[in-house]
């Protein structure tokens, strides 16, 4: 009896033990179990799980579903594109949950859903009607647009604190948009989206440009880098072709960065606010604008000089009006404010012009038109303040219609030649060759070597040549190889040999 009696003892401790145990592993299995689909949906579940951003963790993994429990965390959602976001008790908990998530098996990176902030400030009252248009000699392009009759439509997606849709400058200009922190996208009570989404709608009065609002910062000008990243992606996956990004973090984000791959990987143009810090961004991170990919623009004064609250770096492509910039607000009035947030939307602006005057132009194309058309200021060529310069649309005349003047653009190769391997003293062969020509009007046509001057085909020596196709003034180049035949390199031996004897 007492044997049996100690057994059942046994027994019943080996229980409690094991419960004791496990039961942290059940406390974490309970709560692993919040999946989402899309974009919004995944944004409104992660801001359920904790009403203070910097007590979660964003997390990519390689697709492999990586075990959380054992860390502990209040939850864990699963969103699109192998990303989760881990939720824990304190800020302090996820700081020191960092370095354990990313030795977690199957993820990539881990880092703190931190903070992304709007840029801009209040000044003045002045009448509405932005003077980026004349500075960038951009209105006579945009009648001869509006004059025409077959245009597509372009969407511009503005991430940011929402708007007003109210405001005369969108009526008739707004496609539905959405919320990424479970606010209404169509509210804006800081005010911020509504003034960068008013530049490029002033900018772009009487065409078919339309704003996609998506909502990421709140009623204070702050918003998380997750939903931020879920706004780029959202914008691009509900048709926008050029993204405007007027918001700043000073963290540098691997998930910021990720959403702008996703806009280019995806053919959409993201035009990136430098920041007001007055920053070098080789030197300091100015997320997303210190990231290569994006488009970035920094900002200048009526006059062209520099704005000196501008970040500036080797990743700035154009400057752009920045100071006393006229947009609307949310109390119905125009005021002149400073900021590259306003910089922004004037280079989307203007991008979603050129995507009207060229609707089959590529990410590459948009970019091209953008730097080539522009006014040279600070040091000669590109420079870390102005990019390569400033708008400057006054060479353009609008007309999309072909005529024998029209303009060459660009000239790429298409196909390379049918043979690209040659021996020494055999002839170059231009067979197959094939060069895509773009004309400024948006029109393309793809030659062979009709009207092709071909450089550098003789003479050719032994290992790699460059070949220049020039059309029209362009030109674009491809490389051939050159090598010896076994009854030349014998003659070169034996040539050699004597000289040495």
């Amino acid at each position: 009896m007492k044997t049996m009696f100690r057994k059942l003892v046994c027994i019943a401790a080996a229980v409690v033990l094991t419960v004791g145990l496990l039961s942290p592993a059940v406390y974490g299995l309970r709560r692993y179990d919040a999946c989402a689909q899309d974009f919004p949906e995944f944004s409104a579940l992660a801001h359920t799980q904790t009403d203070a951003a910097e007590n979660a963790v964003i997390v990519k993994t390689d697709g492999t579903l990586p075990d959380f429990r054992l860390l502990h965390p209040l939850s864990s959602v699963q969103g699109p594109d192998d990303i989760y976001v881990v939720t824990f008790s304190t800020a302090s908990e996820a700081q020191r949950a960092l370095p354990q998530l990313c030795a977690l098996h199957g993820v990539e990176y881990a880092e703190p859903n931190a903070t992304v902030y709007a840029q801009g400030g209040e000044e003045a009252i002045t009448a509405y009607q932005t003077w980026g248009m004349d500075f960038m000699q951009a209105g006579q392009f945009a009648a001869a647009l509006a004059s025409q009759d077959d245009l597509q439509q372009v969407v511009v997606g503005v991430v940011d604190s929402g708007i007003k849709a109210d405001e005369p400058v969108f009526r008739d200009r707004l496609v539905e948009g959405a919320s990424m922190n479970g606010e209404d996208y169509m509210q804006d009570d800081y005010g911020h989206g509504t003034s960068v989404a008013g530049v490029t709608a002033d900018c772009t009065q009487g065409l078919p440009v339309k704003i996609l609002p998506v909502k990421v910062l709140r009623s204070d000008g702050t918003g998380t880098l997750l939903d931020a990243a879920n706004g780029v992606k959202f914008a691009v996956e509900n048709g926008a072709s050029i993204v405007n990004l007027s918001f700043v973090t000073t963290t540098c984000s691997r998930t910021l960065h990720d959403a702008v791959d996703f806009a280019v990987a995806h053919g959409a143009l993201p035009v990136i606010s430098a920041g007001n810090y007055a920053l070098d961004m080789n030197k300091k991170d100015c997320c997303p604008a210190d990231y290569a990919p994006g488009f970035v623009v920094s900002g200048c004064d009526r006059t062209g000089a520099f704005y000196t609250s501008s970040c500036y770096g080797s990743t700035v492509d154009l400057c752009a009006p920045a100071v006393g910039v006229p947009v609307t607000t949310i109390y119905g009035q125009v005021l002149e404010i400073n900021g590259t947030s306003f910089a922004a939307p004037h280079v989307s602006a203007l991008a979603a012009l050129y995507k009207l005057y060229m609707p089959d132009a590529d990410l590459h194309a948009l970019e091209k038109m953008l730097t080539l058309n522009i006014k040279d200021l600070g040091d000669p060529g590109f420079d870390v303040r102005y990019g390569h310069g400033v708008p400057d649309l006054s060479a353009l005349d609008g007309s999309r219609h072909a005529s024998s003047g029209r303009t060459v653009r660009e000239v790429r190769v298409e196909h390379l030649p049918d043979k690209t391997a040659y021996y020494y003293k055999e002839s170059f062969s231009p067979d197959g060759l094939a060069l895509r020509i773009m004309y400024t009007d948006g029109t393309q046509e793809t030659r062979t070597t009709q009207g092709v001057q071909l450089v550098g085909t003789d003479p050719m020596h032994r290992g790699k040549n460059t070949i220049r196709a020039v059309y029209d003034g362009h030109e674009a180049a491809f490389d051939i190889q050159v090598k010896y035949r076994w009854w030349q390199w014998l003659i070169v031996i034996f040539l050699f040999g004597w000289l040495w004897y």
